[in-house]
Order: C-alpha cells, then structure tokens, then sequence
C-alpha cells in the first residue's frame, strides 16, 4: 500500500510521537517507495539521503546521490535541480562544469521568475529564513569577536519599526496616533522569524489612521508636517494593500484613489511605482498608458526607489536600449532588489553588453534562486523544527539547504554538528564530548561555507585542523590549519591573522620566524584595536622568546 509505505518512510526519516528516527529503516521504505510508485520527491530524498549518509546512519555514496538527483531533475523537482547546478559548480562528486552549473542554476531561476509572476500585483511579500543558526546567539566566536556579516535580515522580536524614519525625524512611535497608528498597522503587516504577516488587522490599522487623517488635513489649513507624513505612509498602505488584495478586497479603482492621494500628500515613490503598475496594466477604469507608467517609474527612481529601475528596466529593454536597460538592472540588483538579479542574469546568458561569462552568470542565478525561498529549499521549516527542539529535523532541513548550495544552511550544519569555543584559547577549544566523525562531518560544512566566503567557518576549519579534533590519531594538521588562517588573514580577519603570528612564533606549519610573528600580530591589532591586551601580551611574550633565543 504505497501511501502506508511513503507515512513510513517519513516517520522514520524525521520521527513522531510514538516512532524515533531510524536512517536505516526510512532508506528502505524510500526504495521500496522507488520501486513501487517513483516520483520527483522520492527520488530527491534518495538522492539527499545518499549525499549526506544522514550524518553517520547511512553510508555516503556520493556518485549515487548524484544519479538520483539527476532523475529528481528531470522529473521537475527543483530542489534536485538546484543541487546539480551546485554539484557542477563546485566539483562535488562530479567533474566542475560551468556550462552545466548555468544550466541547471538557469532552469531553478526560470521557475523561481514564474513564481514572482504569478504572485502578487508588484511581487511576492517574501520571509527570508536563510539565516545561519549561530548568529542567533552573536556569531560563531560570540558578540564582537564573529567576524562575519550577520545573516539576521529582519527582526526576531519586533516588526514595524522603521529606525532610521523615526530617528532621521527624531519622534517617538507613540507622539500622535498617526504615528502609533502607522507603526501598528508595520507590526501586524511585517513578520519575524517568529510571527506571521496579519494582513486584516494590518489593513483595518492604515484604513482608520488613512481615512481619519484624510479628514484631518481637508479640515486644517496647516497640518502637522509629522502628522502629514505618517497619514501618507497609511494611505499609500491601504492603496498598495488594495491593489494586491491583501486583508481586504481587492479594488484598483480604490487603490488608485489612495495611491494618488499618498503621491499628493508626501511624494510617495512606493506609491508612484503602484500608480505605475496600475497604468502599465490598464487595471480597474485605468487604460492602459505606458507614458504615464514610464514617468511614475522615473519619479520614484529619482527619489531613489530602486526597484522601480526594474520596470523601467523593461521598457528601455523592449527599445532594445541594452545598455540604459542593463545600467538600471545593475542599480536595482545592488539595492538587492531579486529581480533585477533575474534580469540581469538573462542578459549576461545572452551576451547582452557584456561577454558572456560562465561564472558571472552562474553566480547571478545563484543568487537569485536563493532569494527565492518558497520555491527551492524549505528553511523556514528547518528554522521552526530547531525553535522546537527537534534539532534533528532542523539538521536535516538546513543539510538540504546546504546540498542546494546556501552558504548560510552549510554554516548551520557545520555548528549544529560542532560549535566551537573561543578561538583565544590556547588549544582551540577541542571539545572532548564531540566524536572525532562528527567534527571531521562539521568540517566538511564549515570548509564549503568558507569557499563561499565565510571569514569565520574559515577560521573554524583552521581550528580543527589546528586541534586535530578530525584526524584519526587526534594529531594536529599545522599545515591545513596556516593554510586556511592565511586565507582568513588575506580576508582582514584579525583573528586568523593573530592565530599565523602564534604559529609563526612557535613554528607550527610554518617556519620559525619572529620578525613575521611580530608583524602579523601588528596587524592583528591593526584590524581589530580592540584586541589591543591579548596582542601587547603576546608581542610582549615574543620579544622575552626572541631574546631567549638569541
């Protein structure tokens, strides 16, 4: 009976109530799955089982991950498509393909653009989730001593804030119920990482605050300017929900009314951009006017709204203006708008205004297919299964990630598998109660987050090599280890830098030399001044050695 077998291998693979996960058991549910119904999904997990051996519950074949993900690929599963385009783009298990890494990046991209277009008027409300587990608690090293930029793209606590509004206008949330009534209406509109978006109450907050304020400033001749500008905000909210249809039914012709209003009152350019889109469309009793969309795009890029140098992105490409086109899509990509990514990447596929060049495309679609998480991974369940507890699951969803190729999935699997202490102790902190197999797995995932960047998960991977926590005798690789502190130093990572002029002082992986120790403890300092105690103290200590040696 396939659907008892599929309720089996699930069971297994992630446990319940009443059954623990067995690696083992849930593979041969898979393949007896394989045999009797196959499809994308099943096919997919076989190939994820296989890549990863289930940290330790399955034998890893490689070669055999990679056949069934081909498979997967080709019958539709996206997230098996997207580990080929990683797999070739970085030699796992396969020879390194540019070619077909921009091939299947380009496929995961086109399905991750449809998704966009049959989204929302304007485009998806997306909640990012590709975050790495231990910027949740500061960082790897902990707070301020984790060099790497945080992956925490929004608020884990509270929504609706905007800092840099209220500060750069120097009020207070609650100094006028508009005001109160905007950031409320922010609260319920936005998510964190662990709350959903509340559209109605969202919307019922902008109605009243937009409706009542419209009759305050027909009612004064001279209307607060703050005021003025939080009963804008609301009104823009009401028309851009409007015409979504979010919270509330959707009306083009009462999203228009709002959206001119919010324009008239504050300038609005988010709402000049849906003023666009609605004459662009010809939506509601609006014809269809690509001069007067064109010009409602130009206003709000003037007022340095990127994303409407997308659309107009699309007008200058329809003219086949290739290089105003592409200049605009580049702007709106480094504003980190995903879709000029998508764009811009089609472009460089073709050749348009620049050569075409494997690697700068494949990197384009790479980053846009992340930025697409609905589509390609599942990190927002992996997030919720480790808030649980059940850190086993959270492992086995960020470890998809990481088989797809996000840098901050490899980096949650390495620490959920190996979090190491303070890299300042004086034996890098090897910590006894973790198996040499699960450090060496760790490593692993540290070492393919630092390829892709990651100043810290290099310094990790230096660790451990440093510790000799992987090796199977427990004796220390100092070779591996400068390697990678170099890599980290060349970085402007004070950290490694410091940990090359221990090395350097004492002659570990490297030669001998006090002058080069001396130096790169300088420069420690240099990029960290904070760091001032622990590198006097080992410069102090250097000299004392230096002269002993004489």
């Amino acid at each position: 009976h396939v659907p008892s077998v599929r309720v089996l291998a699930e069971a297994y693979m992630y446990g319940n109530f009443s059954t623990p996960p067995n690696g083992k058991i849930s593979l041969q549910f898979y393949e007896q799955l394989r045999d009797l119904a196959p499809s994308s999904d099943v096919y997919y997990m076989l190939g994820f089982i296989y890549a990863t051996g289930l940290f330790g519950e399955v034998e890893v074949d490689q070669a055999r991950a990679t056949m069934y993900y081909n498979v997967a690929s080709d019958l539709g599963c996206v997230r098996s498509t997207m580990a080929l385009a990683y797999r070739y783009k970085t030699g796992i298990a396969v020879e390194k393909n540019c070619g077909l890494a921009m091939h299947y990046y380009g496929i995961v991209a086109n399905r991750s653009a449809e998704y966009i277009a049959k989204s929302a008027i304007g485009g998806p409300n997306l909640d990012y989730f590709a975050l790495r587990v231990a910027d949740l608690q500061g960082g790897i090293f902990g707070q301020g001593a984790t060099e790497t930029i945080t992956s925490i793209s929004r608020s884990l606590v509270e929504t609706g804030y905007d800092k840099d509004l209220f500060n750069r206008i120097q009020v207070d949330i609650d100094e006028t119920e508009y005001t109160a009534a905007y950031h409320a209406g922010m609260s319920l509109y936005d998510s964190t990482y662990f709350t959903a978006r509340d559209y109605v109450g969202a919307y019922a907050k902008f109605d009243q605050c937009a409706r009542d304020g419209r009759a305050y400033i027909n009612r004064v001749r001279t209307p607060d300017q703050v005021e003025k500008l939080f009963i804008g905000r609301c009104a823009y909210m009401v028309g851009h929900m409007r015409l979504r249809g979010e919270g509330t039914t959707q009306d083009y012709n009462e999203a228009k009314d709002w959206l001119n209003f919010a324009v008239a009152t504050i300038g609005s350019p988010k709402a000049a951009i849906d003023l666009a889109l609605i004459h662009e469309y010809g939506l509601g009793d609006t014809p269809k006017n690509a001069k007067t969309a064109e010009l409602f795009y130009t206003n709000a890029l003037k007022a340095k709204e990127y994303s409407a140098g997308v659309h107009l992105a699309k007008f200058f490409l329809r003219r086949d203006d290739t290089k105003n086109g592409a200049d605009l899509l580049h702007r709106a990509a480094l504003a980190s708008n995903s879709e000029a990514w998508y764009h811009l990447g089609k472009l460089y596929e073709r050749g348009i205004k620049v050569q075409n060049n494997c690697e700068d495309t494949t990197y384009i679609f790479k980053v846009f297919s992340e930025s697409i998480e609905p589509v390609v991974a599942r990190l927002d369940w992996a997030f919720r299964e480790l808030t649980c507890g059940r850190f086993f699951n959270a492992l086995l969803g960020y470890a998809m990630a990481a088989e797809q190729g996000y840098e901050t999935a490899q980096a949650s699997v390495a620490y959920l598998l190996y979090q190491p202490p303070s890299v300042m102790t004086a034996n890098f902190g090897a910590n006894s109660s973790v198996s040499a197999e699960m450090v060496k797995l760790a490593a692993l995932y540290y070492a393919r987050s630092s390829e892709q960047g990651n100043v810290d998960s290099t310094i990790v991977a230096g660790n451990i090599y440093f510790s000799g926590l992987a090796s199977e005798d427990g004796a220390p690789d100092y070779d591996g280890a400068a390697v990678r502190y170099q890599i980290a130093s060349k970085k402007r990572s004070s950290q490694a830098t410091w940990n090359l002029g221990y090395m350097y002082e004492r002659g570990l992986g490297v030669p001998q030399d006090f002058h080069l120790a001396k130096r790169y403890y300088d420069l420690a300092l240099v990029m960290n001044p904070s760091a001032y105690v622990p590198v006097k103290a080992a410069v102090l200590k250097l000299h004392a050695r230096s002269w002993y040696n004489k």
